[in-house]
């Protein structure tokens, strides 16, 4: 199984820099980059595949072939809700974030260095005939985006969009997910595409990125918490598309000056994580009206609910994100709040 697992590994790394930019050196480090590399333990707690004739290595928060889910604690195996929402994503997501209480689970799928086209025909494979016509598919690749750059990402996001929606109805919302980098980055490249990559989707129709609460936090945690020397102040024009859900003429988008922020993320922090995952909740709930787990179980809150006593939280955030800070101070948490003005 090892050995499938790390041929197929080689084999779409090799895929992934197939691609006009693959002349840039160490635009994503296959070394450091795995299912399993970022030292969360919902990896071990996911269902894997590793597909010799495919070669894909993907992860499931579920049984892909009956849609069960034994994660969630409330709700030991349980199926499919009426509207699901589902990630699709690089394997720079967390595995799992199972639900700890009543509500539904956000399902996840990782395909390790996964384009946005093969996320797409992994879950039309498995969806097909079961995911409800009205969720929400959150999709996010930064192996994607280190590769191609902002504008071929954007146009790969919009003809993927068309795709899934042609094959389970209009009625499905394909959104832009959130960047959480587990094991964060020093790539500026990357980390100036996701800049990019934000300022476009506020360019969107908002029926269209309903998820951009969820991203500025998570925008937000890239400036507070990002090291190292500052990003060039390099201004681009670039060609993107003016919709996702049907093809226009692109138009251009003037990239700003985000010398201000640095050249290194760090892996994600709990607390972080937990802000992008609850401000994205809200997102779904007051633009999609789909209820789901507002705080999941995280690597280090797994079975217990949200943290121990002795832990102490860095929050970051706004006045949005308050109602989590309550949460996590509700177990004994000292919790320090630096909320950005907005």
């Amino acid at each position: 199984m090892r050995l499938v697992y790390e041929a197929n590994r080689k084999a779409k790394f090799e895929k992934l820099q197939c691609t006009p930019l693959s002349g840039i050196p160490d635009i994503i480090t296959p070394e450091d980059n795995d299912l399993y590399s970022n030292g969360d333990g919902r990896s071990g707690r996911a269902v894997a595949r590793a597909a010799l004739a495919t070669k894909e290595n993907c992860s499931y928060s579920f049984n892909p072939e009956t849609w069960i889910c034994k994660l969630c604690i409330r709700r030991p195996n349980h199926g499919r809700s009426p509207r699901e929402v589902l990630i699709l994503a690089d394997q720079t997501y967390p595995a799992t974030l199972a639900s700890l209480g009543e509500k539904s689970c956000i399902r996840i799928i990782r395909l390790e260095f996964g384009s946005l086209a093969d996320l797409a025909t992994i879950l039309i494979r498995y969806g097909k005939d079961k995911l409800p016509s009205a969720s929400l598919v959150g999709m996010f690749s930064a192996s994607h985006l280190a590769t191609v750059g902002t504008a071929a990402y954007a146009t790969n996001f919009a003809n993927e969009v068309r795709r899934l929606r042609a094959v389970f109805g209009p009625n499905l919302t394909v959104a832009a997910a959130p960047p959480v980098l587990m094991n964060g980055t020093a790539n500026p490249a990357l980390i100036r595409s996701i800049l990019e990559l934000d300022g476009w989707l506020k360019t969107l129709p908002r029926e269209e990125h309903p998820l951009h609460n969820a991203w500025s936090t998570a925008i937000n945690i890239i400036r507070t918490t990002s090291s190292g020397p500052p990003l060039m102040p390099i201004h681009l024009r670039l060609q993107l598309p003016g919709n996702t859900t049907r093809q226009t003429t692109p138009r251009t988008f003037s990239s700003e000056n985000w010398g201000n922020i640095g050249t290194e993320i760090k892996a994600t922090r709990e607390a972080d994580e937990l802000a992008v995952w609850y401000q994205m909740a809200a997102d779904i709930r007051v633009n999609l009206a789909i209820e789901v787990e507002e705080i999941p179980a995280t690597s280090r809150t797994a079975l217990q609910g949200v943290a121990e006593s002795s832990k102490n939280y860095l929050l970051v955030g706004n006045n949005s994100t308050s109602n989590l800070a309550d949460k996590l101070s509700a177990p004994g948490c000292n919790v320090t709040k630096i909320w950005e003005k907005v």
